[in-house]
């Protein structure tokens, strides 16, 4: 076989592979080409490669016998037309296919790029509402924190009024009348100091200076329609019965109870 030959051969060769591999490609969409032109020039190479098959059948057939085939020069000029044709329709076929997969990449790529911005300005958003949500849940919470400091405050407040409540109310007792009789009480203090008498007709404490003086008043009172209650300081726990001795003689009703020395009484009328 001729260096010709050979050259053709080779050229058949390539473009039966890039035949092949067009023809198991998907099929791109591009505006450069359209399917037609594209199956257009692929059916022209076609016609090519059949023509130079031919032609090499010819040359083989020749080579066979004992009469060597020599192509004249028309022929000659006819095959090395057809092969630089073939040449030429291979490189404009590579063109367009790389122009294709340039359209189609490009394409691709704005695509792809289009959605990767809309997939970053997605989760940018949702990376803001997450900001603000912890922002909020932050602030929630802190405000709870300060609810319960608040909260733990008032009750510790409330406990020291309660617990100082109960101090003076310790230290504070009420007198109440005798809802079963319709006699007038009369309340007796006694203890360190003078005698102190609270009446519920008189919002002024009566005062004396001794027994002596205490029992003359009670002289003075009406044992028919009032009576009189003792409470008794620990500091005269030696000494009341002088004072309750006397009222009985007066045949006075009277009550009997215990007093701390600093709790404050006072008759609820």
């Amino acid at each position: 076989m001729s260096v010709v030959g050979i050259i053709i051969l080779v050229t058949l060769l390539l473009i039966l592979k890039l035949i092949s591999q067009m023809a198991v490609a998907e099929p791109i969409e591009v505006p450069e080409i359209t399917e037609a032109e594209l199956n257009g020039r692929i059916e022209s190479l076609e016609q090519n490669r059949r023509e130079i098959e031919s032609e090499l059948a010819r040359l083989n057939q020749a080579k066979q016998t004992e009469t060597p085939y020599i192509p004249s020069l028309s022929q000659i000029d006819t095959l090395r037309a057809s092969v630089e044709r073939l040449k030429a329709d291979t490189e404009n076929i590579k063109e367009d296919i790389r122009k294709t997969q340039d359209r189609q990449n490009e394409i691709n790529n704005n695509a792809a790029a289009k959605l990767i911005a809309e997939l970053e300005k997605n989760i940018s958003e949702l990376e803001q509402q997450h900001t603000e949500l912890q922002n909020q849940s932050s602030e929630q919470i802190q405000r709870q924190k300060d609810l319960q400091t608040t909260i733990g405050e008032l009750k510790k407040q409330l406990a020291e009024l309660d617990s100082q409540l109960s101090v003076e109310m310790a230290k504070k007792i009420f007198a109440i009348p005798n809802k079963a009789t319709d006699k007038t009480p009369y309340i007796l203090v006694y203890g360190q100091g003078p005698i102190t008498v609270l009446s519920e007709n008189d919002p002024m404490e009566q005062t004396f200076a001794s027994t002596t003086a205490f029992l003359k008043w009670v002289d003075e009172r009406d044992r028919k329609t009032e009576y009189i209650v003792l409470y008794v300081r620990p500091s005269r726990f030696g000494d009341y019965k002088n004072v309750l001795d006397g009222l009985k003689r007066r045949e006075f009703d009277t009550g009997l109870q215990v007093l701390g020395e600093d709790t404050e009484i006072t008759l609820r009328r």
